[in-house]
């Protein structure tokens, strides 16, 4: 699970906001969860589920997932 940073709440969630129902985009945020000793060099991206008010992010490069409240 990453580390967020507030420009990457921001990011993610804003993305996410303006996507249309079901639709699933790169957010232009960096995942930053561990991979071994290092950062991943992923970028996450975003899902947006109206009927629940939910972000789903995932990063397809170290497989990291979970999910924000957006509304």
């Amino acid at each position: 699970m990453p580390t967020w940073t507030t420009q990457q709440l921001e990011q993610v969630t804003a993305t996410a906001a303006t996507l249309a129902e079901n639709a699933t985009v790169e957010s232009g945020a960096r995942c930053n969860s561990k991979v071994g000793p290092h950062l991943c060099a992923g970028h996450l991206y975003v899902k947006r589920v109206p009927e629940t008010g939910e972000c789903r992010w995932h990063c397809p490069v170290c497989k990291s997932e979970g999910l924000l409240r957006i509304g």
